[in-house]
């Protein structure tokens, strides 16, 4: 089952950096839900875009095909949503609802990845001001699959490499994604535990780079990941490259 809770700190948020006077205020948005499923029987969803700021919002709405390779995320421009409407401005502590669903009825046995971008498009520059304001750039997945229900199966590696670190790979054999929240390594009694926060698309992998005190030397090593879809437990045999 998944666990909606953890969800809330999914937002992806990128800053850049523009020109403009010292004394301007950043600006703040925020959309719920911060994920999107597409189901046959639900072919459509709306966000809610809130202003949180005291200056007008002008945000641009797209969406961008996701993938895994060589385990870094890519994105590729596409065509597949209706997106109503794609560009807009929010009034002052006011919303805005943003409404999308697929150009296509076709729903694959694989689940499909996407990611809506909403992007704050900045007013005016003010002629002779200098300085810096915040730009702010926002994503959400979107998944589309058959059943209601997502079907992950990961199946896990652990590789010695020459310098004497560790890789984790972890694979998605499943048709539909999972979402890794934490992932703890145990050698011998001894522990060590990161914050991941990735997903693992269907048939893509994942790795992960150990370097720890806790791990290098290791024979076997235990895995305990945290994702969307309930807890993993694993023993790992570590293999030489």
């Amino acid at each position: 089952m998944l666990r909606r809770a953890t969800l809330v700190v999914r937002l992806w948020i990128f800053l850049i950096a523009v020109f403009l006077a010292p004394e301007a205020r950043p600006s703040s948005f925020n959309v719920q839900p911060v994920r999107i499923e597409i189901l046959p029987g639900r072919r459509s969803a709306a966000l809610k875009i809130s202003n949180q700021s005291g200056e007008p919002l002008t945000v641009q709405a797209s969406v961008m095909k996701w993938s895994l390779q060589d385990a870094k995320q890519t994105y590729a421009q596409v065509d597949d949503f209706v997106l109503n409407p794609p560009i807009f401005t929010v009034a002052p502590h006011a919303s805005q609802v943003v409404r999308l669903g697929p150009r296509t009825e076709q729903f694959d046995a694989v689940e499909k990845s996407y990611r809506l971008i909403l992007s704050e498009v900045p007013g005016a520059l003010p002629p002779g001001f200098s300085g810096t304001r915040t730009v702010l750039r926002i994503s959400v997945p979107i998944f589309i699959r058959q059943t209601p229900v997502a079907i992950a199966k990961i199946s896990w590696e652990a590789w010695l490499e020459d310098d004497g670190s560790m890789t984790i790979d972890a694979e998605n054999q499943g048709t539909s994604h999972v979402q890794f929240d934490r992932l703890q390594l145990t050698n011998n009694g001894k522990k060590t535990s990161r914050t991941v926060n990735q997903y693992a698309l269907p048939q893509e992998k994942l790795e992960w780079k150990c370097n720890e005190p806790e791990v290098r030397g290791a024979t076997q090593i235990a895995v305990a990941a945290s994702t969307d879809a309930g807890d993993i437990n694993e023993l790992l045999v570590v293999k030489h490259r």
